[in-house]
């Protein structure tokens, strides 16, 4: 029997619509889904997790603004992030803590924020 004009042959790509195809794919999407597969044979992983080292707030650094500094950065952070309506203000959520960490980290970049930030305290606390 041999195939006719209508009959695509194995080699001859089968012509989709764009409709089609996307159809196509969301089909099998689904059913993939559906039946829980994961790709490549890996297990499946289920809940979050729990990764020590990510739920451990662990600062290796040592903490280098003064009592003084951290009274300013304070008064700063509350001053442009006051408790309103909104929310709360800026040090009730750790912001002076976190600015404190941000210039207490031994990296270039935040060696020469502290040398700025700690001019700038100066200047306000003079």
């Amino acid at each position: 029997m041999t195939p006719d004009a209508s009959t695509p042959s194995p080699c001859q790509p089968l012509a989709l619509s764009r409709r089609e195809a996307i159809e196509r794919i969301l089909l099998a999407a689904t059913l993939a889904a559906s039946f829980d597969l994961t790709s490549f044979g890996a297990d499946a992983v289920t809940g979050i997790g729990a990764d020590p080292n990510l739920l451990k707030k662990e600062i290796p650094w040592p903490r280098v603004l003064t009592e003084a500094e951290k009274a300013i950065v304070t008064a700063l952070g509350d001053l442009v992030i006051p408790e309103d309506d909104h929310g709360p203000a800026a040090s009730r959520v750790g912001i002076p803590d976190f600015i404190d960490e941000w210039v207490s980290a031994p990296y270039d970049q935040q060696r020469g924020e502290l040398k700025i930030i700690r001019d700038g305290l100066a200047w306000i606390e003079v």
